[in-house]
Formats: structure tokens, sequence, C-alpha cells
């Protein structure tokens, strides 16, 4: 692969992690699905363990955003992309935003994230994604989602 080939690669992965991210923010789970290859895997924040088929992680996605009013602000920062001829990965802090829908407040976190993609048909595709929030080993367990980078 070229150094021409490489760069192009990485534009590419980065426009589809980009499109992943704006269908967060707009709520938007069809958008979500068409960044997702058939034998999508997940390893998220929330249980359980893992997921797998783009399907199921729409299901999911649409109970999450339930819990949401309005649009959700999340930012990726820090993004490292490799990417060769098929296969890349990008990986990234994200700071998420939001008002619950509950009670109108105001949450906010950091996480980390890493995601997968292959490419399928001339277009990249989100394989895997894997996203967490460190938390605190003095016995409480707790999320540390007050950290910043």
């Amino acid at each position: 692969m070229t150094t021409s080939d490489n760069q192009n690669a990485e534009v590419a992965v980065r426009r589809t992690v980009e499109s992943w991210a704006q269908a967060i923010r707009d709520k938007n789970v069809q958008a979500l699905l068409k960044q997702y290859a058939p034998d999508f895997r997940s390893f998220d924040i929330a249980p359980p363990l893992q997921t797998q088929g783009a399907e199921t992680r729409g299901k999911a996605m649409t109970q999450w955003f339930k819990n949401w009013s309005g649009t959700i602000d999340y930012e990726i920062t820090q993004q490292v992309i490799v990417a060769g001829a098929d296969a890349a990965y990008s990986s990234s802090l994200n700071h998420v935003a939001a008002k619950r829908a509950d009670d109108g407040s105001a949450v906010e976190w950091w996480m980390r994230a890493t995601i997968g993609l292959r490419k399928s048909g001339g277009e990249w595709l989100i394989t895997h994604e894997h996203t967490s929030v460190p938390f605190y080993m003095d016995g409480s367990y707790r999320a540390a989602i007050d950290l910043k980078p």
C-alpha cells in the first residue's frame, strides 16, 4: 500500500467514524446501522458483556436514545487511525453530554472508544466497537465519569 493509498484509507475511515458519531448525535438508529457490518460485534459500556449483529445493536441504541431529550453532544478527541488495505482501527477519547429525558438534568462523561473496520465492497464498515469508562479500583467499583483528559 502506498503512502497515498494509506492516506486515502485514513480519510475514508475518518468519514465512516464521523458518520457513526453524527448518527449518535442525531439519535438516528437507521443512519447508525448503515455504518455497521452485518457481523458487527460490540463490547459496550452497558450490559451485556457483548452484543453481536447490527440489528441487536440497533435495538440497544434505540433503548439508550430514549434516555435523552434532544440531541446528544458527542465529540471525538485525540483520535488515532491506522488503516491498511482492507482493515483499520480508530481509537479516541470521546466526550458525551446530554440532557436526561426524565428530569432534564444535564450529564456528561468521557469514555474511551476503539472501533475496528473492514473494507467491504469499496466502503469501510464497522465490525467491532469497544467503549469503556474507567472505574475506581478502591473497592467501590464506581464508574470514574469525572475524569477528563
